[in-house]
């Protein structure tokens, strides 16, 4: 004999995993939280343009942008291609060294590579470009026109420098 059913046969999936449509609501909810926490982080807090210096480490804040305390550095590559970083800030006793920091550090930053310490350093690859040696193409700088003749980690920075790195021969002449 046989027991009858009062209620139609229930799927297995449904008595033990809850109804179907469930999953995808939750995909859907978690998605959404994560675009949203995700949209949060590459964008300055709206509330608090205080704020923005510290969400953008490298930017030349309102009070250093009013007293022109800011350096500009740019890059010539020796085939026509430059760039450029027209307000890095500025601080006392900043070198050349810590201005390529503050490069390193904008958004896109550059990237670079250098040698030894103090009076000996040197840059030996910028973007990717690494210094060819005696006789051949290097990393030379300059700083408002002029040719620097000591290390860029000592070279002490006033604010308004400008800074210019040349991929050339001998002076970059």
């Amino acid at each position: 004999m046989s027991a009858k059913h009062d209620s139609p046969p229930e799927d297995h999936a449904l008595r033990n995993n809850g109804p179907w449509w469930m999953y995808p609501v939750v995909l859907a909810g978690a998605v959404v939280i994560v675009a949203l926490l995700a949209d949060r982080t590459n964008h300055p807090p709206a509330d608090a343009p205080e704020q923005l210096a510290a969400w953008t480490p490298t930017a030349v804040s309102p009070k250093q942008q009013a007293a022109g305390e800011s350096v500009k550095l740019s890059i010539d590559f020796g085939n026509g291609a430059q760039r450029t970083f027209n307000q890095l800030p500025w601080k006392e006793g900043m070198t050349v060294a810590d201005l390529m920091l503050a490069a390193q550090d904008f958004r896109p930053g550059i990237q670079f590579e250098a040698e030894g310490e103090g009076e000996t350093a040197f840059l030996s690859s910028l973007e990717g470009v690494a210094n060819g040696g005696d006789e051949k193409q290097n990393w030379l700088y300059r700083v408002n026109g002029e040719h620097a003749h000591v290390s860029y980690a000592v070279y002490t920075l006033q604010s308004g420098d400008e800074v210019q790195w040349i991929y050339a021969r001998g002076q970059g002449e």
